[in-house]
């Protein structure tokens, strides 16, 4: 397995369609308050979120590595 997909697979990508989820719902009530949405600042919170939220995965299992967490 290369590094690349041992990254994808440590990001938990299963998970991270609950970000998609709530940048959606906050895109909806925007576009339900204001009747419309710029695109370009969807697309950047959906990838802001999503980077987010992987990084954070792999920080916490990094972090259940360090201590030892994992071991048990």
């Amino acid at each position: 397995m290369s590094k690349a997909m041992i990254y994808v697979f440590e990001s938990r990508p299963q998970f991270i369609i609950l970000s998609v989820a709530c940048v959606l719902a906050g895109a909806g009530a925007a576009y339900w308050q204001a009747g419309s949405i710029n695109l370009l600042y969807l697309a950047l919170a959906m990838i802001g979120a999503m980077t987010a939220h992987a990084s954070v995965n792999i920080l916490n299992d990094y972090s259940d590595y360090i201590s030892g967490l994992d071991d048990t």
